[in-house]
């Protein structure tokens, strides 16, 4: 795995090791070109020089990066802030499928994230702005990518786990309600 700043070598180590464990569970061999899903992005094992290298995908590019620096800070985040709040580190895929208000795909600040309980392909989250009224007719599913290439931001909280709420306009900026966690996931 190739990164540029010096500070990401520790994270990086983990990645490695965490991607070890993943591969010995599960008795497969790697193959170059395979692909897995990682840190709400997407990594790819290439082969060069008789060795696996790990790219990780740019979505904005909608290439793999030699370089994998963005990967390597969004799952540092992703883990600091489950860590933070005491959460359990649920991974969110980038074709899970999420709930946005139309202010909030236009940029205006999270008033309200929240994580349900959720079964592939939905990730849980609905996430609302402050011009949410309530009326179901100004909210959509998109994918998580899809969100992602308008709202980076909130690439760290995507790894809470149900029962999560966080806010960009208020604080706490990160609480847990035991009634989300406990609702139905049908």
């Amino acid at each position: 795995m190739c990164y540029k700043s010096e500070s990401l070598r520790g994270i990086a180590r983990d990645l490695a090791d965490a991607l070890m464990r993943c591969i010995e569970s599960s008795d497969k061999r790697v193959m170059a070109g395979e692909k897995m899903g990682w840190a709400t992005s997407v990594i790819r094992f290439d082969a060069r020089e008789d060795f696996l290298h790990v790219s990780s995908l740019d979505l904005k590019r909608d290439e793999f990066t030699e370089h994998s620096d963005d990967l390597l800070e969004a799952w540092q985040r992703q883990r600091q802030l489950c860590k933070e709040h005491g959460s359990r580190y649920i991974g969110t895929a980038l074709d899970h499928m999420i709930v946005a208000s139309s202010g909030v795909l236009d940029g205006l600040p999270i008033s309200d994230g929240v994580r349900y309980p959720f079964q592939h392909p939905d990730s849980g989250w609905w996430l609302l702005g402050s011009e949410y009224n309530g009326d179901i007719e100004f909210v959509r599913r998109v994918h998580v990518g899809d969100l992602l290439l308008v709202r980076d931001d909130v690439r760290p909280y995507l790894a809470l786990e149900p029962g999560f709420c966080f806010s960009q306009a208020r604080t706490p900026s990160v609480w847990f309600d035991e009634a989300v966690a406990k609702e139905s996931s049908s």
